[in-house]
């Protein structure tokens, strides 16, 4: 009788196995229209560092410094770091425990009173004794519902997901960094043609002060003068401070303070750069695929399905082996005779039995978390897609605008030209000349400007498409 009952308790055990399946979400399908390349795509970029076709050794030194001294990383590095302890412990779970003791008493019992057979009173007289005793005791839980390998699991998408976490963020730590060096260099650039404008500025202040003086112009034209030579001053000075405010985020993102980044000027930079805006846009599947964000997220949803069927499986009895063995004595020279050992060796079951519904509002919140993770995994997919329509839109708008801004400075230059050459033949004043001059340095100063929202705009489509 009683060996049937073991068969079906087994039986029941086993069964258990088999009565729920692990949740599988379903990834996020790209749009149907860029599931796949079209015939004459050409071949994808490589996952290379996209930053170094800059050829600014600065630049990638600063990158190679954020990605291992930012607050940001080393903060997710000690996260990672707990994610993989995580495991260790996973694993450990997994496999047989051993413990040991050892201790040594002294206990004085007081002294007391007793009855005898016939009922008198005895007094039993104070008695002090040694206890010492050594043990070795182990305990192993069988998975037979593959309970402890699904903590395993998910403690491994923790793993993966922290991993992705790092790479998506240094690969915005990339990006921010490539853009505010930009702007960095824009305000030097706009720094360098507000000191040309200023002379050139104070040039006319003074042509118009002789005109004035001469009575050939009117008090009009050098108070205009003068205000422009003003406003020039407070130029100059909102420059300096963009400047030294831009200096400052970068060297935190560097992991730096402003006054350890020593960045030699360079107001031509953006002018040598090789901003094409030609950045092949890859495929919706692929973006999917490559994005660190996306693939964390999904990891998420890895690790709260498998959470989800530790909580079902919860409702099982585990089953546990336990063992001890050791020597116990009241005098040393005793402690380690045959009569002194003993051992346990225990097979145990338990599970719940009355628990008042708590194992079902666990389910139904394992459950729900399940939910919340995967329609956040589905937002996160959507905003990747859309993220990568806008930096497209944008890259292809920042290429026009640069295009006209170098076509307005080819022309501010021409009107320059003419100035001069009508200025020779004496058929137009220094002033003339002096404003063709300021124009062509305001168009140089545009033109620099739209060159630096190119390469932010060339920067985030980059990291759109999750390089």
């Amino acid at each position: 009788m009683m060996r049937r009952c073991w068969i079906l308790f087994v039986s029941a055990l086993l069964t258990g196995c088999t009565t729920g399946s692990l949740p599988k979400p379903r990834p996020v399908a790209p749009p149907l229209g860029w599931a796949a390349p079209a015939p004459d795509a050409p071949p994808t970029e490589p996952e290379a560092a996209w930053w170094k076709r800059l050829s600014d050794s600065w630049l990638d030194q600063a990158i190679e410094t954020a990605w291992s001294e930012s607050a940001d990383v080393q903060a997710l590095i000690a996260r990672l770091e707990k994610a993989h302890a995580a495991v260790d412990a996973a694993q450990a779970g997994r496999r047989p425990q051993l413990e040991f003791g050892l201790s040594v008493a002294r206990e004085r019992e007081p002294r007391s009173l007793s009855l005898d057979a016939d009922g008198g009173r005895i007094a039993l007289p104070a008695n002090t004794h040694s206890r010492l005793a050594a043990q070795i005791g182990g305990q192993y839980e069988v998975d037979l519902l593959g309970r402890l390998a699904l903590r395993q699991r998910t403690a491994q998408a923790g793993v993966a997901a922290g991993e992705d976490d790092l790479r998506a963020l240094r690969q915005w730590l990339a990006a921010e960094i490539v853009v505010t060096y930009g702007e960095l260099r824009l305000a030097e650039h706009q720094s360098a043609v507000a000191s040309a404008a200023a002379a050139l500025l104070a040039e006319l202040h003074r042509s118009e002060l002789a005109r004035f003086r001469a009575g050939i112009t009117a008090s009009d034209a050098l108070r205009r003068a003068e205000a422009k030579l003003a406003d020039n001053r407070d130029v100059q000075a909102e420059l300096a401070a963009r400047r030294h405010t831009v200096l400052t985020r970068l060297a935190v993102l560097i992991g730096r303070t402003a006054s350890e980044v020593s960045l030699p000027p360079d107001a031509e930079w953006l002018a040598r750069r090789e901003l094409s805006g030609a950045i092949r846009p890859d495929t919706p599947a692929s973006v999917i695929a490559r994005r660190a964000d996306v693939s964390a997220a999904w990891r998420r949803v890895e690790a709260t399905a498998t959470a989800t069927e530790i909580a079902r499986l919860d409702r099982y009895p585990t089953f546990t082996l336990t063992g001890a063995g050791g020597f116990a004595s009241d005098a040393l020279r005793q402690w380690f005779t045959g009569d002194a050992l003993g051992w346990l060796a225990q097979a145990a079951v338990q599970g719940p039995l009355l628990d008042g519904g708590r194992q079902r509002a666990r389910s139904r919140e394992a459950e729900a978390a399940l939910q919340e993770a995967h329609a956040q995994y589905r937002r996160v997919v959507l905003e990747a897609l859309a993220e990568v329509e806008t930096a497209l839109s944008d890259l292809h708008a920042a290429h026009e605008r640069a295009e006209l801004a170098d076509a307005q400075l080819a022309r501010t230059r021409a009107d320059r030209t003419d100035a001069d050459a009508m200025r020779a033949a004496g058929l137009s004043s220094r002033p003339a000349v002096l404003q063709s001059g300021l124009a062509q340095l305001q168009a140089e100063a545009a033109l620099q400007e739209q060159r630096c929202t190119l390469l932010v705009a060339g920067v985030r489509t980059q990291r759109a498409l999750g390089r």
